[in-house]
């Protein structure tokens, strides 16, 4: 299932949510925060979620950032509410998606594997 808008367990249904650029621009744009929203089309857009930072990023090639920006935001599974901060669904959350696959694996003491090591190489004989 798409997540085509946002809602908080607090503040309820939201027009955003915001989230760092520091995962996809380091130091680059650490403390710069973006806000992801969907337009009337339910198209998924961001832009600056402080105008404060159009000065520092006016320096940047804004172009590129926004578009890893977005491509960041369209996998994000956990976002930030604007009003009171708590972490909210992202845009990549996805409730259908299946568990991720697990296999299981056998623990073994040291010793255990050493001997599981030697009775395989004496029935290899």
């Amino acid at each position: 299932m798409e997540i085509t808008k946002f809602t908080c367990d607090k503040c309820g249904d939201l027009d955003s949510v915001v989230f760092s650029g520091y995962p996809f621009g380091d130091r680059l744009l650490e403390g710069v925060m973006f806000k992801a929203f969907f337009d009337n089309g339910g198209t998924l857009k961001v832009t600056l979620n402080d105008p404060s930072d159009k000065a520092y990023c006016s320096q940047l090639n804004m172009k590129y950032w926004y578009k890893e920006a977005l491509d960041f935001a369209k996998k994000l599974d956990i976002a930030e509410c604007p009003k009171c901060g708590e972490e909210v669904d992202g845009p990549g959350q996805d409730d259908d998606a299946p568990p991720p696959k697990t296999y299981p694996a056998k623990a073994l003491s040291l010793e255990q594997w050493v001997e599981e090591a030697i009775d395989k190489r004496k029935d290899k004989k």
